[in-house]
């Protein structure tokens, strides 16, 4: 949490200070937070003025000079540049990562999206638009949007195009409505229902309660598609300067950096691509801000994210979080389909490796004599088959796997509330020992399966 609330002393000085030089064109932005002193981090705030170059003072006109303090508040300068950060940059440098690119069904928080001209940003989180009641995805201006030449209507496609994703093939949602204003950079698309989505968070599992603003000192996290999962500390609250394709615009935030000041560890809170996930308090699950900017300096001191404020964002655009019942209906519903869709295919898998194609011959003979509709395929013959043969039965058998887990996953959950995923896969596991099982008595039967 925050040192200490910010003083009504201090809020008059960072409106000054945004009055006099925020219009200057080194200024970057203009905010409250903590003071620093020799690079070292102190307990107690300061009006701080970021420049894109710091210039010494012997080169500067008397009337260009920044004051040491505003109404008793001292002032600090800091070099910094705020870019967008929706592009093609972060390599993926694991599984995880490399999958947040991937076309994905369901879709979820934390992965590539974008306007189909626009190269890759986040999916942020999934809103109720309250005008229309429909589901829609949250994601920053220039991720969903990104130029003047956008309009309402336009396609979002899954992954975004620099991640392969391409219209109408990929497109989930439709560009409904956006801010790129003080209030904020963000937008959301209307889903089109062609893919299941998921309303937990990748990586994370979490799902998002509620909205809120921070304070300094905040520790946050996000999940991104560039980045993954990282942590930040907030540092400071403000208006920060980005310049977009339509313009450079004062948008009024909070910046992260990373937890250990100077970042001796080297963490990268953020990258490009990351821009429009959510930062949230992971104790509260409160959605905090919306990212859309950092640096691109590789000096680890500088890692620093931006994101503007999660509250006026839903404000303006109109929208809502999903109720929690209904987000954990849907998490449950995601879970047992992704179950039942691969149970099957696991199960025979593993039946192959325990009985051979032969047995499963037997097994599928029993469920033709047991089931006639398998009987269209064809019965099978005695004794030892060719694999062209032995395959329309396996198909049988991964079928009527897959069924029989679909139907016992669905019996359990008419008979008792399961939401967690450690509950579901114990479901799997039964129905897996059930097939199991029954092949082993099988065996036990033939004696020779």
């Amino acid at each position: 949490m925050a040192s200490k609330a910010v003083s009504k002393q201090e809020i008059s000085a960072y409106e000054e200070a945004l009055k006099r030089y925020g219009s200057r064109d080194n200024v970057t932005a203009v905010d409250i937070g903590f003071k620093y002193k020799d690079g070292k981090q102190q307990n107690s705030y300061a009006v701080r003025i970021h420049v894109r170059e710091k210039i010494p003072a012997s080169a500067l006109e008397a009337a260009e000079l920044f004051p040491e303090s505003i109404g008793g508040i001292p002032v600090d300068i800091i070099e910094a540049v705020y870019e967008p950060h929706a592009d093609s940059r972060g390599a993926a440098t694991s599984e995880d990562l490399a999958t947040r690119k991937k076309r994905l069904d369901p879709i979820m928080p934390g992965i590539s999206i974008a306007h189909k001209s626009v190269s890759a940003g986040t999916l942020g989180a999934f809103v109720t638009d309250n005008l229309s009641g429909k589901p829609a995805i949250l994601s920053n201006w220039h991720v969903l949007v990104g130029s003047s030449n956008a309009s309402p209507g336009d396609p979002v496609t899954q992954p975004g195009s620099y991640d392969g994703g391409r219209a109408p093939r990929d497109t989930v949602a439709s560009l409904e409505r956006m801010i790129l204003d003080k209030d904020g950079d963000a937008a959301i698309a209307l889903l089109n229902g062609q893919r299941a989505k998921s309303p937990l968070i990748y990586e994370t599992n979490a799902f998002l309660k509620a909205v809120s603003d921070p304070s300094i000192g905040d520790v946050l996290v996000k999940s991104g598609r560039t980045t993954g999962v990282t942590y930040g500390k907030v540092d400071g609250v403000g208006t920060y300067y980005i310049t977009y394709s339509v313009g450079t615009k004062g948008i009024e935030g909070f910046k992260l950096v990373a937890q250990k000041p100077g970042n001796p560890d080297n963490e990268e809170i953020s990258s490009g691509g990351d821009s429009g996930s959510i930062w949230y308090d992971p104790s509260s699950f409160s959605a905090i801000g919306l990212h859309f900017a950092g640096e691109t300096s590789p000096t680890p001191s500088e890692e620093h994210a931006v994101a503007c404020y999660a509250t006026r964002v839903f404000k303006r655009l109109n929208i809502s979080l999903p109720s929690s019942t209904s987000v954990e209906l849907e998490s449950r519903n995601n879970a047992i389909r992704q179950i039942s869709s691969g149970l099957g295919a696991e199960i025979v898998e593993t039946l192959e490796k325990e009985i051979g194609n032969v047995g499963l011959q037997r097994v599928a003979d029993r469920l033709v004599r047991t089931h006639p509709a398998f009987a269209s395929l064809g019965a099978p013959a005695e004794g030892e088959l060719s694999r062209a043969e032995i395959e329309p039965f396996t198909a049988a058998v991964i079928g009527f796997a897959a069924g029989a887990a679909a139907r016992i996953i669905g019996k359990s959950m008419e008979s008792e509330s399961v939401s967690q995923p450690e509950e579901l896969i114990s479901i799997g596991i039964a129905a897996t020992a059930f097939l199991l099982g029954a092949a082993a008595g099988s065996r036990a039967v033939d004696g020779k399966l």
